[in-house]
């Protein structure tokens, strides 16, 4: 495939089954079946591409991702075994953490024309003492990801992660997002000062918050006529993004790009949420996004 072919032209490209592939240096796993088009890219376990059949896409993914092997932007990348910057113990270790940035592999797979589920972990150990595990599940116009951590260690390990989902949107004058009204928010656009939602989030400038919420929250798109219901588990973090004007420093969006997106993240934040994982503990974090029509 050429390297240059967008990711949405190459899977358009492909017929139906299971595809091994290569795209922009990322080694790729997509399956097209009677339900839509999934992408995985094994590299991270990022899933770059769901679309349902005869619906617009899902997730929205970078026309121009950086070169491989920096981390693609765009569909639901791993932040994990931390958040954002690195936790104090982890200083000078990558923003967003290792998961993201290390190779995958598929334990299990199955599917039919409903569907079907993913299990993916990594090759190899990835950070001391913790065994990640992701999976993917898709039924219909639904999909699921579930991002488990076994602490296989004998000492408390602090942990925090997203699922950093990047939703496609027809433009940002066209939303609006709703499921927060009352919730409480950290800022990072105003050095993380807390304020309370009131209404409605609309996306009109850059937005960059972490809101403190267990609810459902409902993405409704007017000109693609649907609304994107985004609800999660094991989350006290609903993290809304989208880069605004500052898009224009960032080379893998640019603000040719920044209307296509708005990131509604299932997050475990050292702002809202437990970080300490036991000795042989389990922790997992999932999201489940579905589509809608507007009615």
């Amino acid at each position: 495939m050429d390297n240059a072919t967008s990711l949405a032209d190459l899977i358009s490209q492909l017929d139906q089954g299971v595809h091994l592939i290569e795209w922009q240096g990322f080694p790729l796993r997509i399956v097209r079946q009677a339900w839509g088009d999934l992408a995985i890219s094994l590299y991270g376990a990022q899933v770059l591409w769901f679309q349902p059949a005869g619906q617009y896409p899902v997730l929205w993914t970078t026309t121009k991702p950086a070169p491989f092997p920096k981390a693609v932007r765009g569909g639901v990348p791993l932040c994990w075994p931390w958040f954002a910057e690195p936790l104090e113990e982890n200083a000078g270790e990558p923003f967003h953490g290792v998961a993201r940035t290390v190779e995958w592999e598929v334990n299990s797979e199955s599917y039919n024309a409903h569907g079907g589920e993913w299990l993916l972990k990594p090759v190899g150990p990835i950070w001391t003492n913790l065994d990640p595990a992701f999976s993917i599940k898709v039924a219909g116009s639904a999909v699921t990801f579930k991002l488990t951590t076994h602490n296989v260690g004998e000492a408390d390990v602090r942990v925090t992660q997203a699922l950093h989902s990047y939703l496609a949107i027809s433009s940002r004058a066209s939303i609006s997002v709703s499921g927060l009204d009352g919730a409480e928010y950290a800022d990072k656009n105003h050095d993380f000062s807390v304020f309370t939602q009131s209404g409605d989030i609309t996306v009109n400038e850059a937005v960059d918050r972490i809101y403190h919420s267990t609810a459902d929250v409902y993405l409704k798109d007017v000109e693609w006529q649907r609304v994107l219901k985004i609800s999660k588990k094991n989350s006290q973090s609903t993290v809304v993004w989208n880069a605004g004007a500052g898009a224009e420093d960032v080379p893998d969006i640019g603000l040719d790009q920044v209307d296509g997106y708005l990131c509604i993240e299932a997050a475990k934040t050292r702002q809202y949420d437990d970080m300490v994982l036991a000795p042989q503990g389990k922790v997992s974090l999932e999201t489940t996004i579905s589509v809608q029509s507007l009615s």
